[in-house]
């Protein structure tokens, strides 16, 4: 697996590095916002991972059909049950739905703009919902945890552990978006997660799954942190549904519903605080937020 793994991050690599090349040659063709800053970006991270993210894809799928026809051995093995696993296709399928569901957002995404009321968080989505108002918001919380409950049918035997995996997978999913507040957050907040995650996991087929994700977010970071693009809730929310992939497939029942209890508090908390406020009076955590972007002023 490790080897299959490395091979796939190398390509996935070297594919982000073109793919990033190609979409920010032409900021045009996607969607754009303003930065904290009110500076005007493209928003480009999400459809950066995406694409690389297809292209290891399809030869990972070219790799895995040759294997099936070669004599068994320990790397046609691995190839051949992989991308047929569980794991493979839930992480594909989050991946892919939990991008384009940002895409909403980032395209579209007007969040009850212009009712008098703020709509941001779940409770301003529920506020909206409740005056006939279907924000962006509403739609990827509905599509998420369909999303998830999917998957979590395809992770579990039991239907508690299914319906755990897909809270677990929307809420991560939104603890991730709720750190793309400033250059490199989101980002630096996803290999916090994914790094004890992967240690946990190597030995799955969920490591060379998400390998070429995490090539193309690293990959993308230094435009990020150089304020060049924004990573955009497409590329947030895809990062933070495949950290909670992880989670439920590393987490037994007992820790699925702990886990999905601090996340629970985690979103409550960012409706009353403010995170990048607490994030600036911690020194350390401070500290990680700075490293490698552009001086700000505060």
């Amino acid at each position: 697996m490790l080897v299959v793994g490395t091979f796939l991050a190398a390509l996935a690599v070297t594919a982000a590095a073109v793919v990033r090349i190609m979409v920010l040659r032409d900021p045009v063709a996607v969607a754009r916002g303003k930065n904290f800053k009110g500076v005007d970006l493209p928003i480009a991270g999400g459809l950066i991972i995406l694409l690389t993210y297809l292209c290891v894809e399809a030869v990972f799928a070219v790799m895995a059909g040759a294997a099936r026809s070669l004599a068994p051995g320990p790397i046609s093995t691995v190839l051949s049950t992989a991308f047929g696993s569980a794991e493979h296709l839930g992480s594909a399928i989050l991946v892919l739905g939990f991008c384009l569901l940002g895409m909403i957002d980032d395209f579209a995404g007007k969040n009850g703009e212009g009712s008098g009321e703020d709509s941001k968080g779940f409770r301003g989505h529920g506020r909206q919902l409740r005056k006939g108002v279907v924000t962006t918001g509403a739609i990827k919380a509905v599509g998420g945890l369909s999303l998830g409950l999917i998957v979590g049918v395809m992770f579990e035997a039991s239907l508690l552990a299914s319906v755990l995996d897909a809270v677990l997978i929307v809420l991560a999913a939104n603890a991730l978006n709720l750190l793309d507040l400033r250059p490199g957050r989101c980002v630096k907040g996803f290999f916090l997660l994914w790094v004890p995650i992967s240690l946990l996991t190597w030995t799955t087929p969920y490591l060379p799954a998400s390998v070429a994700v995490v090539a193309a977010a690293a990959v993308f970071l230094s435009s990020d942190l150089k304020e060049e693009a924004m990573l955009g809730d497409s590329g947030a929310n895809l990062l933070g549904a495949l950290a909670g992939a992880g989670l439920a497939i590393i987490t037994t029942l007992p820790a699925k519903f702990a886990a999905v209890c601090l996340l629970t508090l985690i979103t409550i908390a960012s409706e009353k605080w403010s995170f990048s406020t607490v994030i600036e009076k911690a020194r350390p955590l401070r500290w990680f937020d700075r490293l490698g972007r552009v001086r700000e002023e505060i």
